[in-house]
């Protein structure tokens, strides 16, 4: 029962985000002996800052309160209650956001557009998006072992004009 919470705070987040119109694909990786119990209070890792090197992500308050409210209701509904005074568990974000391209032939398949001469034919659909990804680290704050990573990435584009979706 203990690991299918670390595996559900994953997808929690990821429904969090989606829930403001971007679609996300997420995942985790964590030792499923993992206790998840022991742990009572959680509090933000100031120490790390996450650099996205984009200016609509870096210091951006609606996305830093929409990651740190989803966070913070996923751990509570799992008992885990934040206090920045004395946290059992630290947590820190990395953040990205990349220009992706997509090239699929006239028969819906994966075109690779980084070959010498892709086959471009009638048909051919080319997707451009920009990927954003958020990396969550779940850190013991006494021992510094990485008790839990996750991940979500998706097209945040329409997120990055507009608050609300943030």
């Amino acid at each position: 029962m203990r690991t299918a919470n670390w595996s559900l705070l994953a997808a929690g987040v990821a429904l969090s985000t989606t829930t403001c119109g971007v679609a996300t694909t997420a995942g985790t990786d964590f030792d499923p002996s993992l206790d998840l119990g022991r742990y009572s209070t959680f509090g933000w890792d100031e120490d790390v800052v996450p650099q996205a090197r984009d200016a609509r992500l870096e210091n951006n308050p609606f996305f830093r309160d929409r990651l740190f409210w989803a966070v913070a209701r996923e751990l509570s509904e799992r008992g885990i209650c934040r206090d920045e005074a004395s946290p059992e568990l630290l947590v820190h974000y990395h953040i990205s956001v990349e220009d992706h391209v997509d090239v699929l032939g006239a028969r819906g398949r994966p075109v690779d557009p980084r070959l010498p001469t892709p086959e471009y034919t009638p048909g051919t659909e080319v997707n451009q998006n920009e990927q954003g990804t958020v990396i969550l680290h779940f850190v013991d704050a006494v021992t510094d072992e990485t008790l839990w990573i996750g991940w979500v990435h998706g097209d945040i584009g329409p997120a990055l004009t507009d608050s609300e979706r943030m």
